[in-house]
């Protein structure tokens, strides 16, 4: 028998004026269907990362300046490295935590201008989502995050979707990150640059981050 609720989720969705939208932890208006989906539906996301990002690192002191160009193309195994995700929809109807977060072991390669060689790096993505909805009219706005590290040689890139979050030297954004849930496709900017110490210029961020559908929950 498949699962039934006689509600579209097991909390309260109500009217809110708060932030959501790109930069925020509700960045997608997405519709019910779409937002039941995610929520119930999709037991664990794929994470496909394929993106060039630019800048230049600031020397100072007399030394010179590098400018480096850094390429990274890699995807998530089918499920993530840990998960706390019910098997069953049945088992989603309790409060969310301590559900919902999930590491991703992104692996592939990352080339860089100030490499000789490619170089495969053990790089994150964690993504956190449907914890709460928010609604504006008719549109629905789950919780979504995503945090990555890629490590470029000698330097650290750290990258967001939250704004009040990017803490980082040579802050860029770009919207390159696309949630696709029931063949519809939902866009939000990702914020980049490295750590705040760093003495970090950014000059340009493209490709995507893609993120889809993995396996799906057990209707009962």
């Amino acid at each position: 028998m498949a699962f039934l609720f006689p509600k579209s989720f097991p909390f309260c969705v109500e009217e809110t004026d708060e932030a959501t939208g790109d930069g925020t932890e509700y960045p997608f208006a997405m519709s019910l269907e779409d937002a039941m989906a995610l929520y119930w539906i999709n037991k664990t996301l794929i994470v496909e990362d394929s993106t060039v990002y630019s800048w230049t690192n600031i020397r100072g002191g007399g030394g010179d300046d590098s400018d480096c160009v850094a390429t990274h193309s890699g995807s998530s195994p089918p499920a993530p490295l840990f998960s706390y995700w019910p098997d069953k929809m049945s088992e989603m109807i309790c409060p969310p935590s301590p559900y919902y977060n999930a590491l991703h072991g992104l692996s592939g390669v990352t080339t860089s201008t100030l490499t000789t060689m490619p170089i495969s790096y053990a790089v994150y993505a964690i993504l956190t989502h449907s914890t709460d909805i928010k609604r504006k009219g008719e549109d629905f706005f789950p919780f979504f995050t995503l945090q990555e590290g890629l490590n470029e040689g000698e330097y650290q890139t750290e990258r967001t979707t939250v704004a009040a979050e990017a803490n980082f030297s040579g802050l860029i954004s770009e919207k390159v990150v696309r949630l696709i849930i029931n063949g519809n496709t939902y866009e939000t900017s990702l914020f980049v640059g490295g750590a705040p110490d760093d003495n970090r210029i950014s000059t340009s961020l493209s490709g995507f981050v893609t993120i889809t559908e993995g396996d799906s929950r057990a209707a009962e």
